[in-house]
């Protein structure tokens, strides 16, 4: 008796808690969901403090310490050539270069970098010069070897934008920028030319709005590439700089050396003493950085900066 009593009761509390759990509610109508979303919204958003970037400056951080990262992927090589067509490569790369100007979306202006700029136009003839300087302190340095370090000059602008950019069998993505639509439906070329060892002048055959974003490049280290390029053709060019050759070896003009590289595991950065911006405008950029990649089953690599 008390078995057939104790299952009643356990029958009688499955059968509440069974229809006591499918509590019905109201269907909403299409307008109550797109106003129950906005509400929603508007909560959030009457919690949240405005504060946008004003380009206010950033505080001055300490040298040293760890900045932890991922990558996606194993670079394709060390060579800038085929680093424009293999994201991964351009990324671990982006950090031993630098461009001319960069873009300040705060106060909608280009601001110098690499090189300071002014733009000349001709309005009779219908054609734009942009002038570029370089400035004074910058070098292709070698990790490890202060003495060492190649002053940039013009010639390394104009080489990459002849001999890499403006040669058709190197397949550089930047080929096709180098040429203009004119009014007659006819191509021609924007043309470079070295002025002196600091400056050099962008020819365009019409006037544009917009010639700082057609110039604006980074660029490799000539007495390298051109060696190369000169002693055995493009096949050589793409030769330099492999995930095989010792990282240490190749020369940066950005903020960081590329120091080691263990495949699915580790690239590892130190800081360049020779790299021009010597205030550091973020904490991040005082870093001598290191990016660890662990392996995460082939698909994901974890970095940090020492």
């Amino acid at each position: 008796m008390k078995s057939c009593a104790e299952f009643f009761l356990f029958s009688i509390f499955c059968f509440s808690s069974f229809f006591s759990g499918c509590k019905k509610y109201p269907e909403m109508t299409l307008e109550e969901i797109d106003a129950f979303r906005s509400s929603a919204s508007d909560g959030i958003l009457s919690k949240t403090i405005s504060k946008p970037f004003k380009d206010e400056g950033w505080k001055i951080g300490k040298n040293g310490g760890v900045w932890n990262g991922t990558i996606s992927a194993d670079p394709k090589s060390f060579n800038l050539l085929i680093a424009e067509r293999d994201a991964s490569t351009s990324g671990i790369l982006s950090y031993l270069t630098d461009s001319l100007v960069d873009y300040n979306y705060v106060k909608r202006e280009w601001q110098a970098r690499l090189a300071d700029f002014e733009i000349s136009t001709d309005e009779k003839n219908g054609t734009l010069d942009v002038i570029y300087t370089l400035r004074d302190d910058i070098f292709w340095s070698f990790y490890g070897n202060s003495q060492q370090k190649v002053k940039i000059t013009s010639d390394d602008v104009v080489f990459w934008y002849d001999e890499i950019y403006g040669d058709e069998e190197c397949a550089s993505s930047a080929y096709n920028s180098r040429f203009m639509a004119m009014p007659d439906g006819s191509e021609k070329e924007i043309t470079i030319e070295k002025i002196d060892s600091r400056k050099f002048v962008f020819h365009f055959p019409r006037i544009v709005a917009e010639p700082i974003l057609a110039t604006n490049m980074s660029f490799g280290p000539a007495f390298i590439y051109k060696k190369a390029k000169d002693s055995g053709g493009v096949s050589a060019l793409r030769q330099i700089f492999s995930v095989a050759d010792d990282p240490k070896k190749i020369p940066s003009c950005g903020k960081y050396f590329l120091t080691q590289y263990t495949p699915g595991q580790r690239i590892v950065y130190e800081k360049n003493p020779d790299y021009w911006e010597k205030r550091c405008r973020r904490q991040a950029d005082c870093l001598s950085r290191q990016k660890n990649l662990s392996d995460c089953g082939g698909q994901q690599y974890f970095i940090s900066f020492v």
